[in-house]
């Protein structure tokens, strides 16, 4: 039965090309690009399917650190505001803002940057003919 699995979960070029391209159409389409992937494929190439799933995955885990970064970012600004206003306005300084803001931006470079790396790291095992994950590797071979 090891040989049937070992079998079974071989790749075809195509699958491979299939599963890296799941993960670079996450660079330029997040969450819709594999999703759509997923759909295309997910009947008759299981490699790319679980490829597909695994770079929704991650992008829904990164996009949701984003949303998260983003809403303590807005949360504190809107507090700092509603003091200001509390207080006539009184020692407004744009500097106090100033590096909320640039934290911000540098934040979202920064998860923008580890996407893209992620994605083409992915896209690379992929083209390789490695598996998401053993999990993964294991639920084809049972199909």
């Amino acid at each position: 039965m090891h040989q049937s699995q070992r079998l079974s979960t071989e790749t075809t070029g195509t699958e491979r090309m299939l599963g890296a391209t799941a993960h670079v159409l996450s660079i330029f389409a997040p969450i819709y690009g594999p999703f759509l992937m997923w759909l295309a494929v997910r009947k008759n190439h299981r490699f790319a399917a679980a490829h597909a799933l695994r770079a929704m995955w991650d992008e829904l885990i990164l996009k949701g650190l984003l949303l998260v970064a983003g809403t303590a970012s807005l949360v504190m600004a809107i507090q700092r505001l509603m003091a200001l206003f509390a207080d006539n306005w009184q020692g407004f300084n744009i500097w106090d803002f100033a590096p909320r803001i640039l934290i911000g931006w540098v934040l979202v470079a920064a998860l923008g940057a580890i996407t893209t790396v992620v994605s083409v790291g992915q896209a690379v095992s992929a083209a390789n003919g490695k598996w998401p994950s053993k999990r993964a590797e294991r639920r084809a071979a049972l199909r």
